[in-house]
């Protein structure tokens, strides 16, 4: 596994921050049940498809199924729960790759096995994320992105050479936007 580059570091640790700090406000504002809903909503919809064991000790959680939210709509205990757990796994996730970047080793498994590289029902995820979440305007051209990623991702080419592919699409998907990046980021750690 390839280090981190400065940029990218720099620009997951931020979106990260910002999900921690949003977490932080829902918790402190635990009163408005709906804010701490869809702060746990956004959260989940974020993180859930790239970190294994996601809903791992989190309420109303299902390996099937994932969330269900009906349940967690009515209890700020369960929210706040769930948002500080949430907030932990986070802050691990940033560790990981934070003492990944800073050592002179390899990526540690540690932080490749956080990710699921389930990679068929993987690309399904994310285009359905992407399908649900994106304007019409943006969605087709992110779509065909992911697409090429799948396919360089399949080929029989040298992990040197699949990198060299990636790195024109990965310049394109990080200064495109920091949530399209977080969507894709996994893609680009399972190249065998």
């Amino acid at each position: 596994m390839r280090k981190i580059s400065k940029k990218f570091e720099s620009t997951f640790f931020q979106q990260i921050h910002l999900d921690i700090m949003m977490i932080n406000n829902a918790i402190r504002r635990n009163d408005d049940i709906q804010n701490m809903y869809h702060t746990h909503l956004d959260i989940d919809t974020k993180y859930q498809p790239f970190i294994d064991e996601w809903g791992r000790s989190l309420y109303c959680w299902s390996d099937e199924f994932g969330f269900h939210y009906g349940d967690l709509e009515t209890s700020n205990d369960m929210l706040e729960h769930n948002l500080r757990a949430m907030k932990s796994k986070l802050e691990s996730l940033r560790f990981y790759f934070s003492e990944a970047n800073n050592s002179n080793e390899q990526t540690p498994s540690k932080v490749t096995n956080i990710f699921n590289n389930k990679n068929n029902y993987y690309f399904d995820r994310v285009t359905n994320y992407v399908s649900n979440s994106y304007h019409e305007s943006d969605k087709e051209e992110v779509l065909l992105k992911i697409s090429e990623i799948e396919d360089i991702l399949k080929s029989k080419d040298t992990r040197e050479k699949k990198w060299s592919k990636l790195s024109q699409i990965g310049k394109w998907v990080f200064d495109r936007s920091v949530d399209v990046g977080l969507q894709l980021l996994p893609l680009f750690l399972d190249i065998k």
